[in-house]
Order: C-alpha cells, then sequence, then structure tokens
C-alpha cells in the first residue's frame, strides 16, 4: 500500500501550481535553520529559562542526527509528484524555489515534522510566557501547519509526516526520562545524550564502517549534528562554570571546576579545531564544517557567561512583553529530585 494513503494527490490537486514558492517559505518554519535560529535567541534572551532552553537545544540537535539514521534505515523514497516547478516563477526565483520548495533525498520520516513536534512543544514547556494552554495550542498550530506544508509541495507522503511527530514525542519523552534519572544536570546530560545519538548516525549513515577514508562520508547532517552536540557540550560546561548558579538552577547544587568539566571545557574545542583544520587539508568539506560549527555553537552557548552583563545589557533593550516573566527562576534552590522534573517542557 502507498505510504500517500491518497493524501498527497488530494493535497496537491487543490493547489494552484504558483502555490508551490508561498507553501514552501511556509515549510521554513519547520526548517533546521530556522528552529535552531529560534533557540539560540530564546536561549540568549530568556535567562530565566536558560536551563531548559538548553535541553531544548540539545534535543534539536539529538533529533537531526536521529533523523538522518532512520532515513539512513529505512532508505524509503518520497514522491514523484511535487506540486509545481520553477518553470511558474520568474527567473530570478528560481533560486529560492529549490532553496525552500524541493527536497532531495529519502523521505521517511518527515524531518520537518520530526524536528518541528520536538522543537516546538519542546519550547512551549520550556519558555514560561503566557499561559500553559496557549503555548500548547501555538506550537500545535505550527507543527500541524508545517506537516501539512510538506505534503503539499509533494516531497513527503502522509505516513511520513504521521511518523516524525510520532519520533518527535518519542524523543520529548525519551529525553525527559533520561534528565529525570541523571545524576547530573539536565543540559550536560541532554547534550551528551545528543552527541551519543550523533555518534550513532554517522555510522548508521557511513557507506561502510571502513574509516581510512576519512570517515567513510557519512551523511552530511549527521556529521554536523555531532560536530554541533560535542561544541554545545564543550559550551555548556564553560557556560556552568562561569555561571556559578547555572547548574544549582537545574540540579539544586552548585557547580563545581572538576578535572572532568575542565577537561571538556578544553578537551572537546581542541577537538574540534583539529578535525576541522584536518578536514579541510584532506579535502573533506563537511568535516571541516562540523568542526566549525562546533565551535560556533561552542561560542553561542557559552557567550552569557563569556560576556560581563550580557543579561542586564540584552534585557535592556527588550520589549516589556519579553522582559515580563524573565525574572530569576524561583525553582532555583529547590532539592534535585524536585527539580528533575522541571528541567523538560511539561505538556
Amino acid at each position: 500500500m502507498s505510504r500517500s494513503v491518497g493524501a498527497v494527490d488530494a493535497v496537491t490537486s487543490l493547489l494552484p501550481e504558483a502555490a508551490a514558492l508561498p507553501v514552501g517559505l511556509l515549510t521554513q518554519l519547520g526548517d533546521v535553520w530556522f528552529l535552531l535560529a529560534v533557540i539560540v535567541l530564546a536561549y540568549w534572551l530568556r535567562p530565566a529559562d536558560r536551563n531548559r532552553v538548553a535541553v531544548v537545544l540539545a534535543i534539536a540537535l539529538g533529533t537531526i542526527a536521529l533523523v538522518q539514521a532512520l532515513k539512513g534505515v529505512f532508505g524509503l523514497p518520497r514522491p514523484a509528484t511535487p506540486v509545481g516547478g520553477a518553470g511558474v516563477y520568474p527567473s530570478i526565483l528560481h533560486g529560492l524555489f529549490d532553496a525552500t520548495a524541493t527536497a532531495s533525498g529519502h523521505g521517511f520520516p518527515s524531518g520537518h515534522a520530526t524536528l518541528s513536534t520536538a522543537v516546538l512543544l519542546g519550547l512551549a514547556g520550556a519558555i514560561r510566557a503566557g499561559t500553559p494552554r496557549r503555548r500548547a495550542v501555538v506550537a500545535v498550530g505550527l507543527i500541524a501547519l508545517i506537516s501539512l506544508s510538506r505534503i503539499a509541495l509533494g516531497v513527503h507522503f502522509l505516513v511520513d509526516v504521521v511518523a516524525g511527530v510520532l519520533v518527535g514525542l518519542v524523543v520529548l519523552s525519551g529525553a525527559a526520562l533520561a534528565v529525570r534519572g541523571s545524576p547530573t544536570d539536565a543540559p550536560t546530560t541532554a547534550f551528551v545524550g545528543a552527541a551519543g545519538i550523533g555518534v550513532v548516525a554517522v555510522l548508521v549513515t557511513a557507506p561502510s564502517l571502513d574509516v581510512g577514508g576519512l570517515l567513510a562520508h557519512p551523511a552530511r547532517d549527521s556529521l554536523l549534528s555531532l560536530g554541533a552536540a560535542l561544541g554545545a557540550l564543550a559550551g555548556w560546561q564553560t557556560y556552568s562554570l562561569l555561571d556559578r548558579g547555572a547548574v544549582s538552577r537545574s540540579t539544586g547544587r552548585f557547580a563545581r571546576p572538576g578535572s572532568v568539566r575542565a577537561g571538556v571545557v578544553v578537551g572537546l574545542p581542541v577537538l574540534l579545531l583539529t578535525g576541522g583544520i584536518a578536514g579541510l587539508l584532506a579535502g573533506e568539506a563537511t568535516l571541516g564544517l562540523a568542526g566549525a560549527g562546533g565551535l560556533c555553537f561552542a561560542v553561542a552557548v557559552a557567550l552569557p557567561a563569556l560576556v560581563p552583563g550580557f543579561d542586564a545589557e540584552i534585557g535592556a533593550h527588550l520589549p516589556e512583553w519579553v522582559r515580563a516573566g524573565n525574572a530569576p527562576d524561583r525553582d532555583a534552590d529547590r532539592p534535585a529530585r524536585a527539580q528533575s522534573s522541571g528541567n523538560l517542557p511539561e505538556h
């Protein structure tokens, strides 16, 4: 039986060819670049929610790698009936059309549906602005729009997006269980988990396990997500050491500059830098990008502690509706076990 269940033909038949580009722009709400940008901005702008948003960032990076691994395992194709082609638009828009309204590679599960489910529901629980009901309604509405847009563009079957939503929910549930039973702070646990999934994805998506050819060319996004997770882990350890209250807000304990944490702060950036340089010298652009991207994530996560007065300076330029509810976290002094349930989004 077709994975479409007739949904692709039914939806695309209702849309004119010229609708492809607007729908393609809509689907960017679930794209990797957009969701990661939203998470990083929330991490910078919402210090009261920073620990929880850091967990969502880890969930996003792990989800990106997981999707690549699942696509590599199933190897199922995309639909062969896109809603339209670039020819209906002026030539100046062809590049934008190709970047937003088309897709290549394996189709199951839908990466947009999986990632948007994990991230948007995660942020709905992590960012304490407005009511929980309103945040959940907005998140679910966006997930539905993004999922429908993938079917409307003809780049995914109905089963692909349904499976993507289910995988996203499983990821959130698994992350909640992992941080609840972890002896360390929630973001550290989540970033370690994301890095572990990244390693598995790199191995799964490599054509062979013979690494003599420099990682045997695994899927690009698998390697990039692994680099980003390692960098974010190093950045969080740096942030935890410099901001003495960071870990206590997550676990009820203050961060201690132990040898393991200090080793991560120094060792992972050196590893990323070395790997990036080695990749560029060997002509492996993806490995170079993974190293550079990891270092960027390390800086992005550590930035609020690296820049003196970061939160005060940023907060002074935020509108009132953003500043509201951005006071210090009242749960900071709760015991670790009581706090663990608040380290992940609440649904």
